[in-house]
């Protein structure tokens, strides 16, 4: 319990110069830390292999072996995208995820992210995006922030690169309640 406050405290404290005058924090929360896997990561994972596997079996084929030089550099830049592909996303999700923190205030919904600085989404209450939201059984939930249709909540993947990050609470605890809270509140401002 002592653990949850101050992560609370710590996340309250973050979104904090963000806020305006008249605003006030009802609920923060974050995204789960360590690894995650997604519906979407076995079909990357095999767009990897063979977009890899396709570039570097022919081009090793291929080799000189008089002249060593050459094709060894997009030998090494397919190398290092299939590393990153296969395992560098993980890795880089992982650490934007810890640097995220999201929060509903009395006027607005925020969403805190940024790995190498902080950059900071915000939707007025007043007139909100259209709002989704996909529930697990044991209470965690994604609440995204946009249309989108369940081919496009398949496909969401934020670790990869070039992809359009939609704007979400990611896997977050009692979705439901944060999602009628979200409701609530965007009828509340709606009436003044």
């Amino acid at each position: 319990m002592i653990a949850e406050d101050q992560t609370q405290f710590e996340d309250e404290q973050s979104i904090r110069p963000f806020l305006l005058e008249s605003e006030t924090i009802l609920w923060t929360g974050r995204p789960p830390s360590g690894l995650v896997f997604r519906k979407s990561d076995p079909l990357y994972l095999l767009f990897t292999l063979i977009f890899c596997g396709g570039g570097l079996v022919p081009l090793f084929m291929t080799y000189n072996r008089d002249q060593p030089e050459s094709g060894l550099g997009f030998i090494i830049l397919l190398g290092v995208l299939g590393l990153y592909l296969s395992f560098g996303r993980f890795i880089y999700d992982m650490l934007a995820r810890r640097k995220t923190v999201y929060a509903l205030t009395n006027h607005r919904i925020l969403i805190l992210s940024g790995l190498f600085g902080p950059s900071i989404e915000d939707f007025s209450l007043r007139d909100p995006p259209p709002i989704s939201i996909r529930v697990s059984t044991n209470g965690r939930g994604t609440i995204v922030f946009s249309t989108f249709s369940s081919v496009d909540f398949f496909m969401i993947n934020p670790s990869m690169p070039g992809v359009i990050k939609q704007p979400m609470f990611e896997r977050i605890p009692n979705a439901t309640k944060v999602y009628q809270l979200i409701q609530s509140m965007t009828h509340q401002v709606g009436s003044y």
